[in-house]
């Protein structure tokens, strides 16, 4: 079983915190491409998972975050929800190294000021990602769409005065190696995008308790889809997260299409019945619409019924 760790030991692993669908892939991308990496767990006992890329299973080992020396980590790839990760990050603070980077892969708008109080903004990175997993029972990971992944900098509260600066040269070594990982300036507007795509992919298809793809190809299903986006993207529009000519329902064929087979990591939390990161999409969509007078009656419908 391999742990990820580089036999030479010429570059620092990048410690991937959060186990679930998205780490695992993370992780898996990793070790298929021969970069170092340590995917932590919170449980002593969580010590091994399963990743299926499709055409081949990785076996992956975990390592107990009690196990973690002091000051050892030089970059953090935080795959928890939005709001797990200012306390995820504060559980392994004394591993950090001073200028270690951390890298925040949670989706959702509206946690910035928590990760402000626990990473300086410096140090911090967000990343965008289009590839898809899901878990399958405890170990097991599937891997629904590979899709491409994006990283940039963005100072605290969301100020991204700082996002033209280039990746360090451990970022661009390591991570901006990998075949579908890139560096991007711009990583506001990515944010903003999958952002308004999944306040539509997300609670629709955890209350249709559907895989993705059936929000487009099942008729009555795609005409609840398309007026929820209709919605979303008239309120993203006044709010300034979503521009440009492209329809926001087409964005979502697209990805609905590309992960066809995937459950929404909203749909895995209601189905394994843990807290789902709702709040930081229609409920953050809903919070900034309200501040301006504008209503989101059908996100708040969705809202009401999926979290009681």
């Amino acid at each position: 079983m391999r742990t990820g760790k580089d036999p030479d030991g010429l570059c620092p692993p990048w410690y991937i915190l959060g186990a679930g669908a998205l780490g695992t892939l993370i992780a898996g991308q990793l070790q298929a491409q021969e970069k170092p990496f340590i995917l932590l767990s919170r449980d002593r006992a969580d010590r091994h998972r399963r990743l299926n890329l499709g055409d081949r299973w990785l076996d992956l080992s975990l390592q107990p975050i009690a196990e973690l020396q002091q000051g050892v980590i030089q970059g953090l790839i935080v795959a928890t929800k939005a709001g797990d990760c200012s306390n995820a990050i504060a559980q392994v603070s004394d591993g950090l190294a001073a200028e270690a980077e951390v890298l925040v892969m949670a989706n959702g708008l509206g946690f910035e000021p928590e990760l402000a109080s626990v990473v300086d903004s410096s140090r911090l990175l967000r990343g965008v990602s289009t590839a898809a997993a899901y878990r399958q029972g405890s170990e097991e990971v599937i891997t629904a769409s590979h899709g491409e992944t994006y990283v940039g900098r963005m100072g605290q509260n969301g100020n991204s005065e700082d996002h033209h600066k280039p990746p360090s040269l451990f970022l661009s070594s390591s991570l901006c190696q990998l075949k579908t990982w890139s560096w991007e300036a711009e990583i506001e507007r990515r944010i903003h995008r999958k952002f308004c795509i999944n306040c539509v992919v997300n609670p629709l298809s955890a209350f249709l308790r559907c895989k993705n793809g059936m929000l487009v190809e099942h008729p009555d299903y795609r005409t609840q889809t398309q007026d929820l986006a209709s919605e979303v993207e008239e309120v993203a529009r006044e709010l300034g997260l979503w521009s440009g000519e492209e329809t926001l329902m087409s964005a979502v064929v697209a990805v609905c299409q590309s992960t066809s087979d995937n459950l929404s990591s909203t749909l895995q939390d209601v189905l394994a019945g843990r807290k789902s990161e709702l709040p930081f999409l229609s409920g953050e969509l809903h919070k900034r619409a309200e501040r301006k007078g504008i209503e989101t009656p059908q996100s708040v419908c969705l809202l009401d019924k999926l979290l009681g």
